[in-house]
């Protein structure tokens, strides 16, 4: 089998630590709830599944509602 290059992640760069505590539960819920359906239409092409996210707190929100997304998360940094 052939290894094809990645392609970028999803961005989820978003202004997150400034949103109030019910705009973040909401935003990782709905973003977690998006992801076994991005996951399937990468895999289908071949690719490794990933997403950033641009603050830490970003990324932990999301593992502490799925765990198991633990390698696929890249904290860029990025700021908008």
């Amino acid at each position: 089998m052939r290894r094809l290059p990645m392609p970028p992640p999803p961005a989820r760069i978003q202004p997150f630590n400034t949103y109030t505590d019910f705009l973040q539960e909401q935003v990782v819920r709905d973003q977690v709830e998006e992801f076994p359906a991005d996951r399937r239409t990468v895999q289908a092409c071949g690719y490794r599944f990933a997403v950033e996210v641009s603050e830490a707190e970003h990324k932990q929100a999301l593992l502490d509602l799925e765990p198991s997304l633990a390698p696929n998360i890249v904290v860029t940094g990025c700021r908008r």
